[in-house]
């Protein structure tokens, strides 16, 4: 089976051209939905340009990296450590981590988390969407820490305040 079936024993879809939402500066594009899984898991690919960060948080879930393109830097538990191409990263629940793309340009990460709906429900509530094809839009001004850790909390993810808005 082919395209955005859901609910089908088979899934398959051709590169860039899954359900996609911009978020941050980052283009996520699912590509196996909690819906699809029983909400086992949500497998979903990040983009973003050189400098495109997720700032450091913990989850109530299982977290997993695969880089498929660039280099990044994750830090966690305040080690950070570069991950190129074919690496892989697993992350257990509770663990502050954070990730930005330190390459010279774009980077790609095949990310899985367990379970899956606290992050679809994030994205989709945050996110626009967005064409799978195409890039993100760049940042242009700082975002709505505050919206964002409220609606982060709502589903299992808890964001370090940035140091302007601890203050």
């Amino acid at each position: 089976m082919t395209g955005l079936d859901t609910h089908a024993k088979a899934k398959s879809l051709p590169p860039r051209t899954g359900r996609t939402v911009a978020l941050l500066g980052w283009a996520i594009t699912y590509l196996d939905e909690p819906l699809d899984t029983g909400d086992a898991f949500m497998l979903y690919e990040q983009r973003t340009d050189s400098g495109g960060t997720i700032p450091p948080h913990r989850e109530d879930n299982h977290e997993a990296f695969y880089i498929l393109e660039g280099v990044f830097e994750i830090e966690v538990e305040g080690e950070a450590k570069r991950y190129e191409v074919g690496d892989f990263l697993a992350i257990q629940p509770g663990v502050l981590h954070s990730v930005r793309n330190v390459g010279p340009g774009w980077g790609r990460i095949m990310t899985v988390v367990s379970p899956g709906s606290q992050h679809q429900r994030f994205f989709d509530t945050l996110g626009e969407p967005h064409n799978a094809d195409a890039d993100p839009p760049p940042l242009t001004e700082p975002p709505d820490f505050e919206r964002i850790a409220r609606v982060a909390e709502a589903n299992g993810i808890h964001f370090v305040p940035p140091p302007e808005a601890g203050a």
